[in-house]
């Protein structure tokens, strides 16, 4: 709507949710070419929509400069920047991008050059075989990252040294080896072209607030002494998932101490496996520093890691349901790289502009920052998740809801 009309959204812009504003603005456009006008942005009134659009030199405008996000998204970033201008610059961009999916090269961005980018940027699935400016994406990611050293040609077209390049980063990185570029290798390698904000950085962050951190792995032996108190709960007996082990294997024990002003906290998270024969299991429990259990909680996940049904349950020391989540291990995946990314992305432009980071909640921002990059603690779907579900485990510790845990609510 608004690459069509620059005004068509004042209030709310794009923020994925089509409410009465949006409604609204689809109406008006029915309405201008002759539709039926109900509100419901159909085949029909997407078609004529890409149809109504045409960039080319002269044309200005925040539909000028989403055009110059998604070109730089592709790494095809116009000379001059993102200034909402549509000049030599962008011009050449664009035809950079219409060579590179064997489209008509004529510099001008209309509704065939916008539906390839559109589709490029919803694919979840590249593979060998496959030519286009999303591969070139992938190959640029690959150089960038720093989890394994990569060189490869940046031609757009995934062939064996791109699959090869893929499999070395997905060993890694702890994924399924497949050579296929599916939407978790994809989201890591988004996350890695930002070069996430190490541990000791995000730290920073929350000590620059008065919020100290410290964070120490426990023995073998204190982690099955916390197990035996664990299994010894009634409460966690009564939920145990039907098809769970009663052993729980692998257990991981850390202690985590907080600081924020005069409030001070200490904590043990514990995880482990419940199903040993395939790891799809998981438990992971808290403890207070009087090694009381604060929450308890299971994942399980049915068939493979990656798109396969997963359901999060966390109860209270008393056993009653404290969250419950169902969604795809993906979706789950994709939840915890977003959250990461968007941290990453805010430290990283305060550090460029020199402009620091206000916390409003520091216990937020520790959610927000995930056990897995902001206290080093293992994920609990042992490599399915890069930094685990540790901030559902926090925001029981904290105190906060799941609903509040987003970087936007944490940091200004």
């Amino acid at each position: 709507m608004i690459r069509e009309n620059p005004s068509a959204l004042p209030e709310y812009g794009i923020d994925g949710i089509y409410g009465e504003e949006t409604d609204l603005a689809v109406q008006d456009f029915q309405s201008q070419e002759g539709l039926t006008v109900d509100g419901i942005a159909g085949p029909e009134t997407n078609n004529a929509l890409r149809e109504a659009i045409l960039f080319g030199e002269g044309s200005e405008g925040e539909g000028v400069e989403m055009l110059q996000e998604d070109l730089t998204w592709f790494y095809f970033e116009p000379d001059g920047g993102i200034d909402g201008i549509y000049g030599p610059g962008t011009e050449q961009a664009v035809r950079d991008f219409q060579s590179d999916n064997d489209l008509s090269v004529d510099g001008i961005a209309g509704p065939n050059t916008l539906e390839m980018m559109d589709e490029l940027i919803e694919t979840i699935l590249v593979e060998e075989g496959d030519a286009n400016s999303l591969v070139r994406r992938i190959q640029e990611q690959l150089n960038e990252q720093d989890e394994v050293d990569i060189s490869i040609d940046v031609d757009g077209s995934f062939g064996p040294e791109t699959e090869g390049a893929i499999e070395d980063f997905q060993e890694v990185t702890d994924q399924q080896v497949d050579g296929i570029a599916g939407p978790v290798t994809m989201n890591l390698l988004d996350l890695e072209a930002f070069h996430p904000s190490t541990e000791e950085e995000l730290n920073q962050v929350l000590e620059d607030e008065g919020y100290e951190m410290e964070v120490e792995e426990q023995s073998e032996e204190a982690a099955l002494s916390f197990v035996d108190l664990l299994q010894s709960s009634e409460a966690y007996q009564n939920n145990l998932p039907s098809e769970a082990s009663d052993e729980i294997s692998d257990p991981e024990l850390t202690r985590i101490s907080r600081q924020f002003e005069e409030d001070d906290q200490e904590f043990y998270l514990l995880s482990g496996s419940l199903d040993e024969e395939n790891g799809y299991i998981h438990v992971f429990a808290t403890f207070d520093e009087d090694e009381e259990i604060l929450n308890f909680g299971f994942g399980v996940i049915e068939g493979d890691l990656y798109e396969s049904p997963a359901t999060l349950n966390v109860y209270d020391v008393d056993g009653e349901t404290v969250e419950e989540e169902e969604d795809t291990v993906l979706e789950f995946t994709n939840a915890e790289l977003d959250i990461q990314n968007q941290l990453t992305e805010a430290i990283f432009e305060a550090n460029e502009s020199d402009i620091r980071i206000q916390v409003e909640d520091p216990c937020d921002f520790a959610v927000a920052a995930s056990a897995g990059i902001a206290c080093g603690v293992p994920g609990l779907f042992a490599g399915t998740f890069t930094a685990g579900i540790g901030w559902l485990v926090f925001a029981g510790v904290c105190g906060a809801t799941v609903d509040a845990v987003t970087p936007s609510g944490a940091c200004s």
